[in-house]
Protein backbone atom coordinates (compact mmCIF):
# COMPACT_ATOMS: atom_id res chain seq x y z
CA UNK A 1 0.00 0.00 0.00
CA UNK A 2 1.33 3.40 -0.95
CA UNK A 3 0.15 5.22 2.15
CA UNK A 4 1.73 2.71 4.53
CA UNK A 5 5.12 3.55 3.06
CA UNK A 6 4.43 7.23 3.77
CA UNK A 7 3.71 6.59 7.47
CA UNK A 8 6.50 6.61 9.97
CA UNK A 9 5.74 3.69 12.26
CA UNK A 10 8.05 3.46 15.24
CA UNK A 11 10.23 0.35 14.71
CA UNK A 12 9.97 -0.50 18.42
CA UNK A 13 6.19 -0.77 17.99
CA UNK A 14 6.45 -3.11 15.03
CA UNK A 15 9.10 -5.17 16.87
CA UNK A 16 6.74 -5.42 19.85
CA UNK A 17 3.83 -6.44 17.62
CA UNK A 18 5.94 -9.10 15.86
CA UNK A 19 6.97 -10.60 19.20
CA UNK A 20 3.39 -10.45 20.50
CA UNK A 21 2.18 -12.27 17.39
CA UNK A 22 4.87 -14.96 17.91
CA UNK A 23 3.84 -15.42 21.57
CA UNK A 24 0.15 -15.70 20.71
CA UNK A 25 1.00 -18.17 17.94
CA UNK A 26 2.73 -20.44 20.45
CA UNK A 27 -0.27 -20.33 22.79
CA UNK A 28 -2.75 -21.45 20.15
CA UNK A 29 -3.45 -25.16 20.10
CA UNK A 30 -5.24 -27.24 17.53
CA UNK A 31 -7.45 -30.18 18.29
CA UNK A 32 -9.81 -32.36 16.28
CA UNK A 33 -13.16 -30.75 15.69
CA UNK A 34 -16.45 -32.58 15.37
CA UNK A 35 -18.55 -30.85 12.72
CA UNK A 36 -21.75 -31.70 14.61
CA UNK A 37 -20.47 -29.60 17.57
CA UNK A 38 -20.22 -26.42 15.47
CA UNK A 39 -23.16 -24.07 15.96
CA UNK A 40 -22.00 -20.84 14.35
CA UNK A 41 -19.41 -19.66 11.86
CA UNK A 42 -18.07 -16.11 11.61
CA UNK A 43 -16.45 -14.73 8.48
CA UNK A 44 -14.38 -11.54 8.61
CA UNK A 45 -12.62 -9.57 5.88
CA UNK A 46 -11.13 -6.15 5.29
CA UNK A 47 -10.21 -4.30 2.13
CA UNK A 48 -8.00 -1.23 1.83
CA UNK A 49 -8.22 1.56 -0.71
CA UNK A 50 -5.72 4.33 -0.23
CA UNK A 51 -6.01 5.50 3.38
CA UNK A 52 -9.49 4.04 3.86
CA UNK A 53 -10.68 0.57 4.81
CA UNK A 54 -13.90 -1.40 4.64
CA UNK A 55 -14.28 -4.27 7.11
CA UNK A 56 -17.16 -6.68 7.47
CA UNK A 57 -18.08 -9.58 9.75
CA UNK A 58 -20.99 -12.00 9.39
CA UNK A 59 -22.08 -14.53 12.01
CA UNK A 60 -23.90 -17.50 10.44
CA UNK A 61 -26.00 -20.12 12.23
CA UNK A 62 -25.46 -23.60 10.85
CA UNK A 63 -28.65 -24.89 12.49
CA UNK A 64 -31.07 -22.23 11.26
CA UNK A 65 -29.10 -21.48 8.06
CA UNK A 66 -29.42 -17.74 8.61
CA UNK A 67 -27.38 -14.68 9.48
CA UNK A 68 -27.39 -14.05 13.23
CA UNK A 69 -25.50 -10.79 13.16
CA UNK A 70 -23.48 -8.66 10.79
CA UNK A 71 -21.31 -5.59 11.21
CA UNK A 72 -19.29 -3.34 8.96
CA UNK A 73 -16.88 -0.47 9.25
CA UNK A 74 -15.94 2.11 6.64
CA UNK A 75 -13.34 4.76 7.27
CA UNK A 76 -9.78 5.34 8.34
CA UNK A 77 -8.30 2.44 10.30
CA UNK A 78 -6.73 3.23 13.67
CA UNK A 79 -3.60 1.37 12.60
CA UNK A 80 -2.28 1.01 9.05
CA UNK A 81 -2.19 -2.23 7.11
CA UNK A 82 1.12 -3.98 7.67
CA UNK A 83 1.72 -7.17 5.67
CA UNK A 84 2.30 -10.15 7.93
CA UNK A 85 0.39 -8.80 10.93
CA UNK A 86 -2.92 -10.39 11.84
Amino acid sequence: MEWVAMLRIDPSLTDFLKELQRIIGRLIGFQPLRVEDIENICGVDVSYSGKDAVAAAVLWSLHSQRVIEKAEYRGRPAFPYVPGFL
